[in-house]
């Protein structure tokens, strides 16, 4: 993955504003100026100015931290230049980042698109055809009884008042 140099100051200068990332960095920064030979093992990197977090489960992969406040526009450019393609396969483009609460922030910005509201299939079954009610020709001609069965007993507790 390559970013653009406009891209990447943006991104350093979300650290500063995100309390996350930020306390990550200082915390990785203390850590390279101490000279304590016993230093906490965090899964984070910090190369050129970029915070990288990596796992050790998945082969060492590093994924770069996103910001917050950069969220929206990753989102943008994952989803909607990417043709509107869904949660899933936006999802797949977003997997070599670290984005907090991915998930869930993802599909709140695709539910809440315009473009893919308006051309969403429906999935739900088809609506019965409605029926006409007919009128009998007459007043009283029939009389209809509704039984309702089931009600809660709410006993003297309604009457209490």
């Amino acid at each position: 993955m390559e970013l653009s140099p406009e891209f990447r100051k943006e991104v350093m200068r979300g650290y500063h504003k995100d309390s996350r990332w930020s306390l990550v960095i200082d915390t990785l920064k203390k850590e390279e100026r101490s000279k304590d030979p016993i230093k906490t093992v965090l899964p984070y990197l910090l190369r050129e100015g970029l915070l990288y977090v990596y796992s050790k489960d998945s082969g060492g992969e590093e994924r770069l931290c996103i910001p917050r406040s950069i969220v929206p526009q990753v989102f943008k450019m994952a989803h909607d230049d990417a043709g509107h393609q869904g949660f899933d396969r936006t999802y797949d483009r977003l997997k070599g980042l670290a984005i907090y609460k991915c998930t869930k922030l993802l599909k709140k910005y695709i539910y809440q698109c315009g473009q893919c509201r308006e051309y969403a299939r429906k999935r739900h079954k088809p609506y019965g055809s409605l029926q006409p009610i007919l009128t009998p020709p007459i007043p009283f001609y029939c009389i209809t009884i509704d039984f309702i069965l089931g009600l809660r007993d709410f006993g003297r507790e309604c009457f209490a008042h």
